[in-house]
């Protein structure tokens, strides 16, 4: 089965609904690639951008393993 074919297959399983939001999100996803994305951000979202490069410059990070059981408990 190709690429096309396993579309169009995943396609017939969606309900109406789910092809409006799939429908949105490509329409949004083409609309923004005629723009640049970081001109729209805000200044809150520029500055936790900013915040968490400077995390990853200190060395603060974690392991996905380690994030998932700190949500678990």
């Amino acid at each position: 089965m190709n690429t096309k074919e396993k579309f169009d297959s995943w396609i017939d399983t969606l309900s109406n609904e789910d092809l409006k939001h799939v429908t949105q999100i490509i329409q949004v996803s083409k609309d923004d690639l005629s723009s640049d994305w970081w001109q729209q951000l805000n200044v809150l979202q520029l500055n936790q951008i900013k915040n968490g490069l400077q995390q990853l410059e200190n060395g603060a990070l974690m392991n996905s393993k380690t994030y998932w059981t700190y949500l678990d408990d």
